[in-house]
């Protein structure tokens, strides 16, 4: 099922414990549109020339994630019911200023509620869904008529959208899909509470637990964006954490995990910036071509 994009802004829900606080996505800051203050203007300022931004229609935008080089994006969107689905963009061509938006696109029938978007493949041609909790779908970014999603990983029994809200809400259960450093391997990190997490990776059609990470390579997990990368002269096998709730404590906190040891340390709980709390959340520059 597919639902148009329309000029006036869904109403948000009810915070999702998915909700991105902090308007970071990756290289890009999320700014208020000055000339229409009813939607947002994605820049990445580290672009010479002036930045680079994306026109947003109005919408209750929850994570952006822009292919390298700008040409197209994809986001998470609430719809007015609450549930999430897909939208795609794609930089204007020749004669338009616009960027071209697609319908929000629902999850697959028995897939789920959508939990994490990533791009992934070889030239990050391909955007992966994760539902439900295990259920992982492929959009392919080259198809400008945006065919159907290929089925990657199925859950034989894929929880109800109330069970994945139980798991969020009570268990302070979640789920980041993140590229490996590699270039090949696509991972998934589950957390609980903010005090024990487990990585798995996507093979040969389902979900394989990962011991370890290489020496040389940690995660970088949080709810606007999840990252793959090398260290250098530094412990590797951690994941770093920015904006996990703890059992207690409703709050983001910011920590790193360690794969050998199965221990946090260096957590910091919680920020504060002007009197409000913030979840915060990673931000990797890189220029654009």
């Amino acid at each position: 099922m597919l639902r148009r994009i329309g000029k006036k802004r869904p109403r948000q829900p009810h915070p999702h414990p998915y909700s991105a606080r902090c308007a970071v996505f990756g290289e890009w800051l999320l700014f208020r549109n000055a000339e229409r203050p009813e939607s947002y203007l994605p820049v990445n300022p580290l672009v010479p020339g002036g930045g680079a931004t994306i026109e947003l229609p109005p919408m209750a935008l929850r994570k952006l994630v822009v292919c390298p080089g700008g040409e197209v994006a994809a986001a998470i969107v609430f719809a007015d019911n609450g549930s999430c689905g897909v939208a795609f963009c794609r930089r204007p061509g020749s004669g338009s200023s616009e960027w071209s938006w697609s319908a929000v696109r629902d999850p697959p029938p028995g897939a789920g509620e959508l939990l994490d978007i990533a791009l992934h493949g070889g030239d990050n041609n391909k955007l992966y869904a994760l539902y439900g909790n295990k259920t992982l779908y492929a959009y392919d970014l080259d198809d400008d008529d945006d065919g159907e999603p290929e089925c990657v990983i199925a859950d034989p029994r894929p929880p109800t959208v109330p069970e994945v809200w139980y798991m969020l809400v009570v268990y302070d259960t979640r789920h980041y899909l993140v590229p490996g450093n590699d270039g090949k391997k696509l991972l998934l990190v589950r957390s609980e509470y903010g005090r024990s997490f487990a990585v798995f990776e996507a093979v040969d059609g389902r979900w394989s637990e990962v011991a370890r990470l290489d020496d040389d390579e940690v995660l970088f997990v949080s709810a606007n964006c999840s990252r793959a990368l090398p260290v250098y002269g530094g412990p590797g096998n951690c994941v770093f954490f920015v904006g996990e709730p703890t059992r207690g404590l409703r709050f983001g906190n910011f920590g790193v995990y360690d794969m050998a040891t199965k221990t946090i340390r260096g957590a910091i709980s919680p920020l504060k910036f002007q009197g409000c709390h913030s979840t915060g959340s990673w931000l990797f520059p890189s220029l654009l071509p």
